[in-house]
């Protein structure tokens, strides 16, 4: 089964045998699930690049060059399939990991890509807009996003009901 999915010009290609490795058994290796400063240094490309990286981080990283990538190239080819794929690996992941995964009815794929969005959007304002409003709306909506992951991570590893963030 060493079938190959390429995804588009964001070199990023992913066979079935590097989808087992990322979601392999070995649990002694990382926490369950990363926090969300893990995740957030995964998104901005400072971890997650290598194969000793969270599975989870990898993701992270991965779906952050792919909206990169789309916010540069909007017609970028793949995108949309590639997005879902990373969710759905990331869920996945989640799925057989997480002890309390079932009482959850939130994508922690959805949350880490809604991450990766916020963090290009946020980039992209910080360059280009001058309105301060607009700058610390893109950023707080980050934030956003961090306290999202956290609550997220919690219900699904230590069972502890998500707390309503007011989104």
């Amino acid at each position: 089964m060493s079938e190959a999915v390429a995804h588009g010009p964001t070199n990023l290609v992913v066979s079935l045998e590097d989808l087992h490795s990322i979601t392999g058994d070995d649990q002694t290796l990382w926490p369950v699930l990363p926090d969300w400063h893990e995740l957030f240094a995964a998104v901005c490309g400072r971890i997650g690049d290598t194969s000793s990286a969270h599975p989870v981080t990898r993701y992270a990283r991965a779906l952050s060059k792919l909206r990169l990538a789309h916010h540069n190239q909007p017609e970028l080819p793949g995108f949309a399939g590639t997005c879902l794929a990373l969710v759905g690996w990331i869920d996945l992941w989640v799925l057989r990991n997480a002890p309390f995964v079932a009482d959850c009815d939130k994508s922690l794929g959805e949350a880490v890509d809604r991450m990766a969005l916020a963090h290009v959007n946020a980039i992209a304002v910080l360059g280009s807009e001058r309105d301060e409003q607009v700058v610390h709306a893109a950023w707080r909506a980050l934030s956003m996003c961090a306290i999202e992951w956290t609550n997220l991570v919690d219900e699904v590893v230590h069972g502890q009901p998500a707390y309503p963030t007011g989104q």
